[in-house]
């Protein structure tokens, strides 16, 4: 099974039963946004400087406003930047609440599956001791 990530463009062959990207779409879509070390750099820039335009945000790094602005629309497709018009200026920031947000839910699906090892019957201890 193939999944299309349309904020990104990538695609996941699941190569197993679970289809997480199917299952849990938001958290490989948020990941994903993640795994690239330019839109962490941004999201870094964003949280130390405050709002800026796609301009000012390109002149810290060493590629083409069109590549930097590729890169801020997969965040604010992810809800990890938001974006704000001011006359035909587009200024973007970064709040921390959005991505602490979008971990809280991935903690909690991933509660619903991940076997319970820190307490009750399934922690090796009281597998051991009810041996």
């Amino acid at each position: 099974m193939t999944v299309q990530d349309h904020s990104t463009g990538n695609a996941w062959r699941s190569t197993n039963k679970l289809d997480i990207p199917k299952r849990y779409p938001k958290d490989v879509k948020v990941l994903s946004a993640l795994s690239d070390l330019t839109r962490v750099s941004i999201i870094y820039l964003l949280g130390t400087k405050g709002s800026m335009d796609a301009g000012e945000i390109a002149s810290y790094f060493d590629m083409s406003k069109p590549a930097v602005s590729h890169h801020l629309s997969i965040l604010t497709a992810n809800d990890l930047v938001q974006r704000k018009r001011v006359g035909q200026h587009i200024y973007y920031s970064f709040d921390y609440r959005a991505l602490a947000k979008s971990f809280r839910e991935m903690a909690e699906n991933m509660e619903k599956w991940s076997p319970r090892t820190d307490k009750g019957t399934d922690s090796p201890e009281a597998k051991e001791s009810a041996d």
